[in-house]
C-alpha cells in the first residue's frame, strides 16, 4: 500500500504540493486539517531500481478532510480505492508506514517525529511536541 509521496516543486508550498500530489495520484480534492507527523530516514539508500541513489529525507503526514472529485488511478498509482481502517492496517505490511497509520490514528494533538533507517528497517528515536 502506497500514500502520495513527492517533493515539492520550485516556488510550491507544503500546503500546495500536498494536494496536488494527492489530486494527481488519486482524483481527490482535500483540505488540510493537520500536520501529525515528521519521519527522518538518516540513511542513504538504493532506489527500487537497484541504480538510482535515494538520500536522506524527511516526510511529513498530515490529516485531510475529502472536499470532491472522483478516486482514480493515474500514471502513479495502480489501485486507489476506500478503506476502511481495519482493512488499512491489513495492506501496510512495511513497518515504517504501518508506524505512520498508527500515529495518525493515535493523533492526540502533539506531533511526533520519529528517526530510521530504512534498509534494513530500524527504528531509531521518537520524540513528540
Amino acid at each position: 500500500m502506497g500514500v502520495p509521496r513527492r517533493a515539492s516543486r520550485v516556488g510550491e508550498s507544503l500546503d500546495k504540493a500536498l494536494k496536488r500530489e494527492i489530486l494527481e495520484e488519486s482524483g481527490i480534492y482535500v483540505t488540510i486539517r493537520k500536520m501529525v507527523g515528521m519521519y527522518s530516514n538518516i540513511q542513504k539508500t538504493t532506489w527500487h531500481d537497484g541504480k538510482t541513489i535515494v538520500p536522506t529525507k524527511l516526510t511529513i503526514d498530515y490529516i485531510c478532510d475529502y472536499t470532491g472529485g472522483t478516486v482514480r488511478t493515474s500514471d502513479e498509482t495502480s489501485d486507489v480505492r476506500w478503506v476502511t481502517i481495519d482493512e488499512a492496517q491489513k495492506l501496510i505490511d512495511y513497518p515504517i508506514f504501518a508506524l505512520r497509520l498508527k500515529n495518525m490514528l493515535n493523533f492526540d494533538g502533539n506531533i511526533v517525529y520519529e528517526v530510521f533507517q530504512s534498509q534494513p528497517y530500524i527504528h531509531i528515536e521518537k520524540n513528540i511536541y
